[in-house]
């Protein structure tokens, strides 16, 4: 009996996988065997059905063991109708990056996000957001570069402020990348999430805040190399702390499941989302900040088991930062201006904005930018603090 899928064009790579994947889930002898001839034997199925889109050897023709492959047809489909999903986003990200490009570093953070995608399958919704940079910066460097066109003058200093801005494209999807490898190998094994509540539209105003902060600069009666002024702008430390609280909270959970097989940030893709803002969105104003605020306790404080975990590890007077970043949440998030308790509520959240701004309350933009960056190298001291004891 020949049991036939209708494979579409150029699925090859993907189908070799999932083939290989489906092969290893349903024959465990082939795994743990894992000897030259059984992976050239998987891989000589895997070539037969991209050519004849026949898989009838998938069930027979290994160690014919049928019983082995009860259930593989219905979890062919499933896996290819993922895939078939998988592969339109990647032309999607493909033709992005054949576009008229302002910088050709950006190509690099395209691969970063191209290869993502292939290897962990993530839900649309991170892809979206990834993708929102992208085409972010792309807007950014279009405008700089017509800006440079009409004033030739500081074309030299224009195409250096860009150049500099695509470390932080760069940057956003070697972070994205870490994320989506985050919940692939250590969230919830139930895959079929409901994204629907999380869809929100996605943020990202980096690079059009640093837009507003470099105009000045161009000037050439301005001293200053520009990539300095790139690098040193509330955008690009945003990008940076955002990025690197990323990196750190999967460096930790890696030490301790290498160390006792537990998670202290288990990720969901709430949290995930999240950590994917983080280095993207700058608060600008009240509402802002308490985003950052909403995606930092979602991946920290409710994502350590509401610091139980976290607490195992490390002291609870050593975590300071996270202690100010659940008053932050009680302030933006409930009503600490009446009822019980709300002298109180209200003297927590000025002493943590006092600790943050050495204020009790942002006056102005700068101020809730200051605060965003204060926050994040807050928490930042104590992750790299906590992995410094782990790893000790």
């Amino acid at each position: 009996m020949k049991i036939k899928l209708n494979l579409p064009e150029g699925y090859s790579r993907s189908i070799i996988r999932i083939v290989q994947r489906i092969m290893a889930q349903h024959n465990n002898s082939i795994v743990a065997l894992a000897k030259a001839k059984h992976i050239n034997i998987i891989n000589d199925i895997a070539n037969q059905v991209i050519q004849t889109g026949d898989i009838s050897r998938v069930f027979s023709g290994v160690l014919r063991r049928p019983s082995l492959f009860q259930g593989v047809l219905e979890k062919i489909n499933m896996n290819l109708s993922q895939l078939t999903e998988m592969e339109e986003t990647i032309k999607r990200v493909g033709e992005l990056a054949n576009l008229s490009l302002a910088s050709s570093k950006i190509i690099v953070s395209m691969a970063f996000l191209y290869e993502a995608i292939d290897l962990y399958n993530p839900p649309k919704i991170l892809i979206e957001q990834a993708l929102k940079v992208s085409i972010s910066y792309q807007r950014f460097a279009k405008k700089q570069y017509e800006y440079a066109l009409k004033n030739e003058f500081m074309s030299e200093r224009v195409v250096k402020a860009v150049d500099e801005a695509s470390n932080l494209a760069i940057n956003y999807q070697i972070s994205s990348e870490t994320g989506m490898k985050m919940l692939h190998e250590f969230g919830p094994k139930d895959k079929a999430q409901d994204e629907t509540s999380l869809m929100v539209p996605s943020e990202t105003n980096i690079f059009s805040i640093l837009e507003q902060d470099i105009q000045n600069s161009y000037h050439r009666d301005r001293k200053g190399d520009m990539a300095e002024v790139v690098s040193n702008s509330i955008p690009a430390k945003v990008n940076y702390y955002g990025c690197h609280l990323v990196e750190l909270i999967y460096e930790i959970d890696n030490i301790s499941q290498s160390r006792n097989g537990e998670l202290i940030f288990k990720p969901t893709l709430k949290s995930e989302l999240g950590a994917s803002k983080l280095p993207c969105l700058v608060a600008v104003d009240e509402d802002g900040f308490a985003k950052i605020v909403d995606h930092l306790y979602f991946m920290i404080y409710e994502g350590s088991g509401y610091a139980k975990r976290l607490c195992i590890s490390c002291e609870k007077g050593k975590l300071t930062a996270l202690w100010r970043l659940k008053d932050l949440r009680v302030n933006f998030r409930h009503d600490v201006e009446h009822g019980d308790g709300s002298v109180k509520k209200l003297k927590k959240r000025g002493d943590a904005f006092n600790y943050l701004i050495k204020k009790p309350w942002p006056q102005n933009t700068l101020d809730w930018e200051e605060a965003q960056i204060a926050l994040y190298k807050a928490v930042f001291d104590m992750l790299k603090m906590v992995k410094g004891k782990m790893s000790g």
